[in-house]
């Protein structure tokens, strides 16, 4: 499998490598430990009410990673990062989270010489941050409170 060309990519390896990284990246950076959701009917989360941000990744792969989550679970994070207190980085906490577990996740699935090229990572609004057509998706829960992560193809966009 050459990674530069290979443009299928396996949905259980992609999971596997997205949890794992964001997991790793949720403990280091904001010192929260990530569970898997329990499965079916017992994750059920009002998504409209999720806030979504988005990284398009250009290189080895055409693909856009997400993340859903609540405003609890953004001020949960905040308030570790920042003991509490208000702040105007609160917004740039999950954004950087993104990045950072996106290339992780790059590495994790097509190993350590990958060299990724990224796009800033972004907030999705209306019909943007519609989950749909995943390759991948995630489930778990982060001190109760619901993260979604998916995995999409962007090979149309271009």
């Amino acid at each position: 499998m050459n990674p530069n060309t290979d443009l299928i990519l396996d949905p259980a390896k992609v999971s596997a490598c997205l949890a794992e990284s964001i997991s790793q990246v949720f403990a280091d950076m904001a010192f929260l430990d990530l569970m898997p959701a329990p499965p079916g009917d017992l994750f059920l989360v009002d998504e409209s009410a999720m806030e979504c941000i988005s990284l398009d990744v250009l290189k080895p792969v055409s693909i856009r990673i997400e993340l859903r989550f609540s405003g609890r679970l953004k001020k949960l994070v905040n308030d570790n990062l920042f003991s509490g207190e208000e702040t105007t980085e609160g917004d740039d906490s999950l954004l950087e989270i993104l990045n950072v577990s996106a290339g992780n996740f790059l590495i994790r699935y097509y190993g350590e010489n990958t060299e990724p090229k990224l796009e800033l990572p972004e907030y999705l609004f209306f019909e943007d941050s519609k989950g749909k057509d995943f390759i991948a998706q995630v489930n778990m829960l982060v001190e109760g409170e619901p993260l979604i992560a998916g995995v999409r193809s962007m090979r149309y966009h271009y």
